[in-house]
C-alpha cells in the first residue's frame, strides 16, 4: 500500500534511485519516459477493477491462441480481498 501511494507522487529522481541499474538498460531517460506513460495505469490502492480480469483475458487471448477464455473461471484466479484488507489496515 505504501509503495503504491509512493509511486503516485514520486519524482523522476526518486524513482531512478530505487530502480536497479540493469532495469534502466543504459538509458535512464527512456526508462523514465516509459514509466511516465504507464504511471496512470498503476492502481493507487491495489484494487483490480471488476471487469479488469475479463479485459486482461481477452487481450491475452487475442494474441495467444493457447488461451481459451471460455475454459478459465476468472472468479477463481483473482480477488481484491488482500487489497481491501490492506486499505483498511493502512487507512488508505
Amino acid at each position: 500500500m505504501h509503495s503504491l501511494k509512493w509511486l503516485q507522487t514520486a519524482g523522476p529522481g526518486d524513482i531512478i534511485k530505487t530502480v536497479p541499474e540493469a532495469y534502466l538498460l543504459g538509458d535512464r531517460a527512456l526508462y523514465l519516459a516509459a514509466f511516465n506513460k504507464v504511471r496512470e495505469a498503476i492502481s493507487p490502492d491495489g484494487m483490480f477493477p471488476d471487469d479488469g480480469g475479463n479485459i486482461a483475458l481477452r487481450a491475452l487471448a487475442s494474441f495467444d491462441a493457447s488461451i481459451k477464455p471460455d475454459q478459465i473461471d476468472l472468479a477463481r484466479t483473482f480477488t481484491n480481498q488482500f487489497a481491501r484488507r490492506a486499505k483498511r489496515q493502512f487507512n488508505a
